[in-house]
């Protein structure tokens, strides 16, 4: 088990793809040993519900207890999923090494790695991406 700070579980408007990401991460939530996951996604542009309440629901109903959710309900696009996760946890004042997990899709993933090589400006900060296939 590999001991992480943060799992970064990102939304999505599409409930099927969104569902096959929580899923993945109940399939490997013993893969990390976390202190809190953070859920990421407001209602987006193409949305019509609330992408981390939605997420906090079924991983509530799957037995993973409500204290280790934090929601990240802001955001409306994935510039600003990686922005408000960056501001959320404090990622660019931190001075001892953190280490966080982004699960996501593939297609996803890329967008995000180049949105966070432009914001994020803190080389304590180590990322682990674990992508749902």
């Amino acid at each position: 088990m590999k001991e992480v700070d943060y799992i970064i579980i990102f939304g999505c408007h599409v409930k099927k793809i969104l569902n096959k990401r929580l899923e993945y991460f109940l399939s490997i939530k013993y893969k990390y040993k976390y202190n809190k996951i953070i859920l990421s996604g407001g209602i987006g542009k193409f949305g019509d519900y609330n992408e981390s309440r939605y997420m906090r629901d079924y991983l509530i109903e799957n037995k993973i207890d409500k204290n280790d959710l934090v929601l990240e309900e802001e955001s409306t696009t994935t510039k600003e999923n990686v922005i408000n996760f960056i501001n959320l946890l404090k990622l660019n004042e931190l001075d001892k090494k953190t280490k966080i997990v982004l699960l996501t899709g593939s297609f996803h993933m890329s967008r995000i790695k180049r949105i966070i090589k432009k914001h994020l400006k803190n080389e304590n900060i180590e990322l682990i991406f674990d992508i749902v296939s």
